[in-house]
């Protein structure tokens, strides 16, 4: 019996040094979880500067970082660790119908009382959707917007044509580029999210961005009455993306974004829609010396009597409702999106949403990008973000169907919602 206890106290501080890796709920109250998807080495190097920095303001604080790759992070890694014991305190995610679930549902914590003075001016209003209440859940890093139309300007001089204003002035440009033998438009959509993000904005322009998401969340007679594909089709009549240039209209299904991409920055087309995120490929070609005229870009104009949205793609950070040191995590959000760290990742190529992020740039393109982003109105999410990834499916395959010449805009309209009845009655 007495060679038992020994043997009892090793086991038994053997179970108390590793409690933290067994029952996760145990560990360090000054430890915070933070979730997230920076899996680059240029992203890496940022954060770990970002957490060394913070551990070493807070002693006795410690970081433990939760890093997975986007796809899987997105798809079933939140909720698994959303699931789990202990939740992240902090984590990565993006802005849209899962995050405003979750928000619903009380996962998330109100940032608002736990911010310093003054912060939130320090961003663009419209990408920090605070409550009516005054409430604040999430806060943005990083913004992309995902429909803007990036353009041959000097084909566009040589022409007389200046950027458009409304929808309408757009189709009139689209038709002088077609008399003059010009491609409008070059436009891939393999993977149905790029013409798919595209026919969302066009029609949360159309008919505003509640009565889009609304006709596409419900079934009800309104939604019935919808439809969301008209301006797309103005366009189409008017040849934007055919004709000219030997493209016939039911290629655009077989090209993918990148294939498209090319083909405008070899001069195939005069213009391309396509996010934020071009102007890293549109600085390649020119420090290639592959470039061969100078690149333009405006937003997508909305009707004349329309409504000034946005689709964009906006993540950012939140906090656990769960945390037990929220002064804590709102304090370490508040330090990731501090212009230090913010200005790091505009050197890597990401658009802040800081209101001062102008200044981390001088490329004229990526100027422009930036005022356009201070510009926005109205945010919406994409498709793919916005709704449940069954209905963003369907309305991608939808908009593909109008945009090949597959089935009339009617016809796309009650396909999908056919679908969405099929899906209610599951």
């Amino acid at each position: 019996m007495r060679r038992t206890w020994p043997i009892f106290l090793v086991l038994l501080l053997i179970g108390w040094t590793g409690r933290h890796r067994i029952f996760p709920g145990l560990s360090n109250p000054n430890e915070l979880l933070f979730a997230h998807t920076y899996t680059t080495g240029a992203e890496q190097k940022i954060i770990e500067g970002a957490v060394a920095d913070f551990e070493k303001s807070h002693p006795g604080v410690r970081i433990r970082q939760i890093v997975q790759n986007s796809d899987t992070y997105q798809t079933v890694g939140w909720r698994i660790l959303f699931n789990g014991e202990r939740r992240p305190d902090v984590f990565f995610y993006w802005d849209g119908y899962r995050m405003e679930q979750a928000i619903a549902q009380g996962q998330i914590l109100n940032l608002k009382p736990y911010l310093e003075a003054g912060f939130t001016e320090q961003f663009v209003p419209s990408f920090l959707h605070q409550r009516a209440d005054g409430a604040i859940y999430y806060l943005p890093t990083s913004v992309d917007l995902s429909c803007l139309v990036f353009y041959n300007r000097t084909l566009f001089q040589e022409l007389g044509l200046t950027e458009p204003a409304t929808l309408e002035q757009w189709i009139e440009i689209t038709r002088a580029l077609s008399q003059a033998g010009k491609l409008p438009m070059i436009q891939g959509n393999r993977d149905l999210w790029p013409l798919g993000n595209f026919a969302a904005q066009l029609a949360a322009q159309d008919f505003g961005p509640e009565r889009f998401r609304s006709a596409v969340l419900k079934q009800d007679a309104q939604s019935s009455a919808f439809a969301p594909f008209g301006s797309l089709h103005q366009l189409l009549e008017a040849h934007a993306m055919d004709g000219a240039g030997g493209i016939k209209r039911e290629a655009v299904a077989g090209l993918g974004d990148l294939d498209a991409s090319v083909l405008f920055l070899n001069g195939k087309a005069a213009q391309h829609v396509l996010g934020s995120w071009f102007l890293a490929g549109i600085k390649d070609s020119q420090e290639k010396k592959e470039l061969k005229f100078e690149v333009g870009v405006f937003p997508i104009p909305p009707p004349a009597n329309g409504h000034p949205a946005s689709v964009v793609v906006s993540t950012g950070f939140l906090a656990s409702r769960s945390t037990r040191q929220p002064a804590l995590a709102a304090a370490f959000i508040q330090h990731l999106l501090s212009r230090k760290y913010q200005q790091q990742f505009a050197a890597i190529g990401a658009i802040s949403a800081r209101s001062d992020a102008m200044s981390f740039v001088d490329d004229p393109l990526a100027v422009r990008l930036y005022q356009l982003l201070a510009a926005v109105k109205t945010v919406v999410p994409p498709p793919d973000i916005g709704f449940p990834s069954e209905l963003a499916f369907a309305f991608y395959r939808s908009a593909a169907r109008v945009i090949s010449g597959e089935a009339t805009q009617e016809v796309a309209w009650r396909e999908f919602q056919d679908y969405r009845q099929r899906m209610a009655l599951k």
